[in-house]
């Protein structure tokens, strides 16, 4: 399974994909913006991508993963999106699935990293 992760935070970016890749076979491909994950989708077509809804830290003007995901989804239907955030939000959850994503998840969530796998794994 090709894996993108996307997160403009460096150490959750690192954290995720270390922990996919030892406790995977998965191929992960990391990315600070959504921006540099769109580009990469024709040429990887992953199976999955794990997406932050907030993207902008490093690049004040990027996209959000809300905007992210809805592009992926008209592009890549079949393509399992796991969006991630650190807002406990209802509506913004209940957006996020609306939109195409598959699981939406609290980032900072005890296990959040080990939920992540078992829901690529489904």
């Amino acid at each position: 399974m090709k894996v993108f992760v996307v997160d403009d935070e460096p150490l959750q970016l690192e954290a995720m994909a270390d922990h996919l890749e030892s406790a995977t076979s998965h191929k992960v491909y990391k990315f600070r913006t959504g921006e540099e994950c769109i580009q990469r989708l024709d040429a990887v077509q992953p199976d999955a991508i794990v997406l932050d809804y907030n993207l902008n830290s490093a690049v004040p003007d990027a996209a959000n993963g809300l905007h992210i995901l809805e592009y992926v989804k008209k592009h890549f239907p079949t393509t399992r999106v796991i969006l991630l955030s650190g807002q406990e939000s209802y509506a913004l959850a209940m957006q996020t699935i609306r939109s195409g994503a598959e699981h939406y998840v609290l980032k900072g969530e005890p296990q959040m990293h080990d939920k992540i796998v078992k829901l690529l794994a489904e």
